[in-house]
């Protein structure tokens, strides 16, 4: 599941949503980055500045072509699939997804 939540941060922001300035082969911060979201609920992505500082945010980056309302979904689903148990918010997950498809359109991919 949190997997699945690191997918839709990326697909909605075309970013991935943990990233250390030596990129993904700096395997110790991606996981104290990721580590620190399961802990603090609102966490949804992380980045290494250069004076390797590392900013924790809590809501999409100004730059993600979603609506605020989009926005403010998908922002939501992406918390919950990174909280544990995870089981207890799947159901709320499937619902929402299937609530998002039949209100709006969403466009992942423009070829």
């Amino acid at each position: 599941m949190w997997s699945l939540g690191a997918t839709l941060y990326h697909v909605a922001t075309s970013q991935v949503p943990f990233h250390p300035l030596k990129g993904r082969r700096d395997t110790e911060l991606m996981g104290k980055m990721s580590d620190h979201a399961l802990v603090e609920p609102d966490i949804i992505s992380a980045a290494e500045t250069t004076s390797w500082e590392v900013i924790f945010e809590k809501e999409l980056p100004d730059t993600c072509p979603l609506s605020v309302a989009r926005r403010a979904k998908i922002t939501f689903l992406i918390r919950g699939l990174y909280r544990k148990p995870y089981d207890i918010f799947f159901d709320i997950y499937k619902r929402e997804v299937a609530n998002m498809l039949t209100t709006f359109r969403l466009e992942v991919f423009d070829v």
